[in-house]
Protein backbone atom coordinates (compact mmCIF):
# COMPACT_ATOMS: atom_id res chain seq x y z
CA UNK A 1 0.00 0.00 0.00
CA UNK A 2 1.46 3.74 -0.84
CA UNK A 3 2.35 5.50 1.96
CA UNK A 4 -0.46 8.19 2.82
CA UNK A 5 0.10 11.93 4.36
CA UNK A 6 -2.73 13.81 6.31
CA UNK A 7 -2.08 17.72 6.08
CA UNK A 8 -4.34 18.39 9.30
CA UNK A 9 -3.92 22.09 8.69
CA UNK A 10 -5.50 22.00 5.06
CA UNK A 11 -8.31 19.46 6.02
CA UNK A 12 -9.08 22.61 8.87
CA UNK A 13 -8.91 24.54 5.67
CA UNK A 14 -11.29 22.52 3.79
CA UNK A 15 -13.67 21.84 6.61
CA UNK A 16 -13.50 24.75 8.56
CA UNK A 17 -15.06 25.42 12.40
CA UNK A 18 -18.40 27.26 12.11
CA UNK A 19 -19.13 29.05 14.68
CA UNK A 20 -22.54 29.68 16.16
CA UNK A 21 -23.73 33.25 14.85
CA UNK A 22 -24.66 35.92 17.05
CA UNK A 23 -28.49 36.13 18.54
CA UNK A 24 -29.52 38.74 16.08
CA UNK A 25 -28.72 36.59 13.14
CA UNK A 26 -31.64 34.18 11.51
CA UNK A 27 -30.43 31.14 10.54
CA UNK A 28 -26.89 32.27 10.01
CA UNK A 29 -25.67 33.07 6.35
CA UNK A 30 -27.83 32.35 3.50
CA UNK A 31 -26.41 28.71 3.30
CA UNK A 32 -25.59 28.62 6.71
CA UNK A 33 -27.78 25.17 7.06
CA UNK A 34 -27.17 23.54 4.11
CA UNK A 35 -23.29 24.47 4.39
CA UNK A 36 -23.07 23.19 8.08
CA UNK A 37 -25.10 19.96 6.95
CA UNK A 38 -22.96 19.40 3.72
CA UNK A 39 -19.81 19.79 5.92
CA UNK A 40 -21.28 17.36 8.12
CA UNK A 41 -21.92 14.80 5.54
CA UNK A 42 -18.45 15.10 4.49
CA UNK A 43 -16.78 14.88 7.77
CA UNK A 44 -18.85 11.80 7.88
CA UNK A 45 -17.57 10.40 5.14
CA UNK A 46 -14.15 10.91 5.55
CA UNK A 47 -14.29 9.87 8.61
CA UNK A 48 -15.32 6.26 7.58
CA UNK A 49 -12.78 6.25 4.90
CA UNK A 50 -10.21 6.99 7.27
CA UNK A 51 -11.51 4.36 9.83
CA UNK A 52 -11.42 1.89 6.96
CA UNK A 53 -7.80 2.88 5.98
CA UNK A 54 -6.19 2.40 9.61
CA UNK A 55 -7.87 -1.04 9.52
CA UNK A 56 -6.56 -2.29 6.34
CA UNK A 57 -2.53 -0.44 7.17
CA UNK A 58 -2.50 -0.41 11.40
CA UNK A 59 0.51 0.99 11.26
CA UNK A 60 -0.60 4.41 10.08
CA UNK A 61 -2.53 4.52 13.17
CA UNK A 62 -0.75 6.92 14.89
CA UNK A 63 -0.84 9.32 12.66
CA UNK A 64 -4.12 8.93 11.18
CA UNK A 65 -6.25 8.60 14.46
CA UNK A 66 -5.62 12.10 16.05
CA UNK A 67 -6.53 13.61 12.96
CA UNK A 68 -10.11 11.33 12.91
CA UNK A 69 -10.50 12.48 16.66
CA UNK A 70 -10.20 16.09 15.67
CA UNK A 71 -13.07 15.60 12.76
CA UNK A 72 -15.59 13.88 15.44
CA UNK A 73 -14.95 16.65 17.41
CA UNK A 74 -15.43 19.25 15.11
CA UNK A 75 -18.35 17.30 13.55
CA UNK A 76 -19.85 17.71 17.32
CA UNK A 77 -19.25 21.25 17.31
CA UNK A 78 -21.02 21.21 13.75
CA UNK A 79 -23.80 19.93 15.05
CA UNK A 80 -24.50 21.69 17.73
CA UNK A 81 -24.24 24.80 15.63
CA UNK A 82 -27.57 23.29 13.46
CA UNK A 83 -29.26 22.92 16.17
CA UNK A 84 -28.55 26.89 17.61
CA UNK A 85 -29.00 27.53 14.26
CA UNK A 86 -32.22 26.13 14.20
CA UNK A 87 -33.42 27.42 17.43
CA UNK A 88 -32.32 31.36 16.08
CA UNK A 89 -34.52 30.38 12.98
CA UNK A 90 -37.60 29.23 14.71
CA UNK A 91 -37.61 32.15 17.23
CA UNK A 92 -37.36 34.70 14.75
CA UNK A 93 -38.91 33.67 11.97
CA UNK A 94 -42.68 35.08 11.75
CA UNK A 95 -40.35 38.78 12.14
CA UNK A 96 -38.22 37.31 9.02
CA UNK A 97 -41.03 36.04 6.73
CA UNK A 98 -43.04 39.42 6.84
CA UNK A 99 -39.25 41.24 5.82
CA UNK A 100 -38.68 39.12 2.90
CA UNK A 101 -42.90 39.09 1.85
CA UNK A 102 -42.65 43.02 2.31
CA UNK A 103 -39.18 42.95 0.01
CA UNK A 104 -40.89 40.31 -2.56
CA UNK A 105 -43.64 43.65 -2.99
CA UNK A 106 -40.90 46.09 -3.07
CA UNK A 107 -38.92 44.59 -6.12
CA UNK A 108 -42.52 43.51 -7.67
CA UNK A 109 -43.64 47.34 -7.82
CA UNK A 110 -42.26 49.37 -11.30
CA UNK A 111 -42.47 52.45 -9.82
CA UNK A 112 -39.65 51.52 -7.32
CA UNK A 113 -37.19 53.70 -6.78
CA UNK A 114 -33.10 53.38 -5.63
CA UNK A 115 -33.99 55.50 -2.37
CA UNK A 116 -36.14 53.16 -1.44
CA UNK A 117 -34.80 50.14 -1.97
CA UNK A 118 -31.58 51.56 0.06
CA UNK A 119 -34.00 52.74 2.97
CA UNK A 120 -35.78 49.16 3.08
CA UNK A 121 -32.17 47.46 2.98
CA UNK A 122 -31.41 49.57 5.85
CA UNK A 123 -33.89 49.13 7.97
CA UNK A 124 -33.70 44.92 6.94
CA UNK A 125 -30.16 44.35 6.09
CA UNK A 126 -30.99 40.19 7.00
CA UNK A 127 -32.35 40.27 3.34
CA UNK A 128 -29.12 41.47 2.21
CA UNK A 129 -27.25 38.66 4.44
CA UNK A 130 -27.55 36.86 7.25
CA UNK A 131 -24.52 37.54 8.72
CA UNK A 132 -24.63 41.01 8.45
CA UNK A 133 -24.13 42.73 12.25
CA UNK A 134 -24.03 46.63 10.92
CA UNK A 135 -25.10 48.05 7.61
CA UNK A 136 -23.72 51.78 7.43
CA UNK A 137 -24.81 53.64 4.69
CA UNK A 138 -22.88 55.67 2.56
CA UNK A 139 -24.29 59.30 4.08
CA UNK A 140 -22.72 58.20 7.45
CA UNK A 141 -19.29 58.67 5.64
CA UNK A 142 -20.21 62.23 4.44
CA UNK A 143 -19.56 62.03 0.45
CA UNK A 144 -20.71 60.38 -2.69
CA UNK A 145 -17.67 58.71 -3.65
CA UNK A 146 -18.35 55.99 -1.35
CA UNK A 147 -20.60 52.69 -2.02
CA UNK A 148 -24.18 52.80 -0.89
CA UNK A 149 -23.71 50.43 2.01
CA UNK A 150 -20.50 48.91 4.10
CA UNK A 151 -21.49 45.86 5.55
CA UNK A 152 -19.98 44.44 8.87
CA UNK A 153 -20.08 40.63 8.98
CA UNK A 154 -20.80 38.54 12.28
CA UNK A 155 -17.24 37.19 11.11
CA UNK A 156 -15.43 40.53 10.62
CA UNK A 157 -15.43 40.52 7.04
CA UNK A 158 -16.85 43.72 5.27
CA UNK A 159 -18.91 43.98 2.02
CA UNK A 160 -18.87 47.19 -0.16
CA UNK A 161 -22.46 46.99 -1.23
CA UNK A 162 -23.43 49.05 -4.75
CA UNK A 163 -27.92 49.14 -5.04
CA UNK A 164 -28.93 49.35 -8.57
CA UNK A 165 -32.81 49.08 -8.85
CA UNK A 166 -34.77 45.83 -9.98
CA UNK A 167 -35.92 47.76 -13.12
CA UNK A 168 -32.62 48.55 -14.44
CA UNK A 169 -31.75 46.36 -17.36
CA UNK A 170 -28.64 44.26 -17.44
CA UNK A 171 -28.30 43.67 -21.40
CA UNK A 172 -29.64 45.68 -24.34
CA UNK A 173 -31.89 43.60 -27.15
CA UNK A 174 -28.07 42.97 -29.04
CA UNK A 175 -27.69 40.80 -25.95
CA UNK A 176 -24.83 43.45 -24.74
CA UNK A 177 -24.04 45.05 -21.04
CA UNK A 178 -26.03 47.78 -20.95
CA UNK A 179 -24.45 51.28 -19.91
CA UNK A 180 -26.37 51.51 -16.71
CA UNK A 181 -25.31 47.67 -16.05
CA UNK A 182 -21.17 48.73 -16.77
CA UNK A 183 -21.23 51.60 -14.94
CA UNK A 184 -22.66 49.77 -11.89
CA UNK A 185 -20.18 46.57 -12.52
CA UNK A 186 -17.39 49.29 -12.90
CA UNK A 187 -18.14 51.16 -10.08
CA UNK A 188 -17.82 48.33 -7.47
CA UNK A 189 -14.58 47.43 -8.91
CA UNK A 190 -13.33 50.77 -8.63
CA UNK A 191 -14.14 50.64 -4.79
CA UNK A 192 -12.88 47.69 -4.18
CA UNK A 193 -9.35 48.74 -6.46
CA UNK A 194 -9.36 52.07 -4.35
CA UNK A 195 -9.27 50.48 -0.40
CA UNK A 196 -6.65 48.23 -2.28
CA UNK A 197 -4.14 51.08 -3.89
CA UNK A 198 -5.09 54.20 -1.75
CA UNK A 199 -4.35 52.54 2.13
CA UNK A 200 -5.62 56.05 3.24
CA UNK A 201 -8.97 55.18 2.39
CA UNK A 202 -9.77 52.63 5.07
CA UNK A 203 -7.72 54.26 7.63
CA UNK A 204 -10.37 57.44 6.48
CA UNK A 205 -13.23 56.27 6.96
CA UNK A 206 -12.66 54.45 10.08
CA UNK A 207 -12.28 57.34 11.69
CA UNK A 208 -15.68 58.43 10.66
CA UNK A 209 -17.08 55.10 11.63
CA UNK A 210 -15.61 52.43 13.93
CA UNK A 211 -14.55 50.01 11.68
CA UNK A 212 -11.00 48.50 13.24
CA UNK A 213 -11.31 45.39 11.56
CA UNK A 214 -11.34 46.76 7.98
CA UNK A 215 -8.88 45.56 5.35
CA UNK A 216 -8.22 44.80 2.23
CA UNK A 217 -7.74 41.46 3.15
CA UNK A 218 -11.42 41.02 4.42
CA UNK A 219 -13.15 43.11 1.61
CA UNK A 220 -15.67 41.78 -1.11
CA UNK A 221 -17.99 43.74 -3.34
CA UNK A 222 -20.96 43.51 -4.07
CA UNK A 223 -23.82 44.76 -6.87
CA UNK A 224 -27.49 43.95 -6.60
CA UNK A 225 -29.33 44.85 -9.85
CA UNK A 226 -32.03 44.27 -12.09
CA UNK A 227 -34.04 41.02 -12.30
CA UNK A 228 -33.29 37.45 -13.27
CA UNK A 229 -37.24 37.37 -14.57
CA UNK A 230 -36.38 39.60 -17.07
CA UNK A 231 -33.35 37.72 -18.83
CA UNK A 232 -33.25 35.19 -21.36
CA UNK A 233 -32.05 32.23 -21.63
CA UNK A 234 -29.04 33.56 -23.62
CA UNK A 235 -28.56 36.65 -21.35
CA UNK A 236 -29.38 34.45 -18.13
CA UNK A 237 -26.23 32.43 -19.71
CA UNK A 238 -23.93 35.71 -20.44
CA UNK A 239 -24.55 36.99 -16.57
CA UNK A 240 -23.79 33.69 -15.26
CA UNK A 241 -20.43 33.86 -17.21
CA UNK A 242 -19.79 36.87 -15.72
CA UNK A 243 -20.55 36.21 -12.23
CA UNK A 244 -17.87 33.13 -12.78
CA UNK A 245 -15.47 36.41 -14.13
CA UNK A 246 -15.83 38.04 -10.89
CA UNK A 247 -12.72 38.01 -8.65
CA UNK A 248 -13.31 39.67 -5.48
CA UNK A 249 -17.00 40.41 -5.39
CA UNK A 250 -20.40 38.87 -6.32
CA UNK A 251 -23.34 40.41 -8.74
CA UNK A 252 -26.76 39.24 -7.34
CA UNK A 253 -30.16 40.33 -9.02
CA UNK A 254 -33.24 42.00 -6.51
CA UNK A 255 -34.93 38.39 -7.47
CA UNK A 256 -32.10 36.29 -6.69
CA UNK A 257 -32.03 37.61 -3.60
CA UNK A 258 -35.40 36.46 -2.93
CA UNK A 259 -34.78 33.64 -3.76
CA UNK A 260 -32.08 32.83 -1.26
CA UNK A 261 -34.56 34.13 1.90
CA UNK A 262 -37.05 31.90 0.50
CA UNK A 263 -34.80 29.25 0.55
CA UNK A 264 -33.38 29.83 3.92
CA UNK A 265 -37.06 29.90 5.42
CA UNK A 266 -38.01 26.64 3.71
CA UNK A 267 -35.25 25.28 5.19
CA UNK A 268 -35.94 26.26 8.82
CA UNK A 269 -39.72 25.03 8.58
CA UNK A 270 -38.13 21.70 7.45
CA UNK A 271 -35.92 21.75 10.12
CA UNK A 272 -38.65 22.58 12.40
CA UNK A 273 -40.46 19.62 11.82
CA UNK A 274 -37.75 17.30 12.93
Amino acid sequence: MPEIQFDKKKIKQIVPEIQAPNHTVVGGTVSGFSYISGSITYIDDMIVNLESVVSQNPSISGVVTPTIDWMKITKQKMSQNRIDLLSIGKSDLAGYEKSVKDYEELIDNLEVKEPQIQIFFEENPIIIDRGIKKLIPKKSFGGERFPDFIAVLHNDNHILIEVETPTKKIFTREGHPTSEFSQADQQIQDYLRWANEDKDFLRKISRKVPLPNISVENTSGLLIIGMSKNLGSEETRKLGRKKFECKNYVIKTFDELLSENQQVIDIIRKHSKR
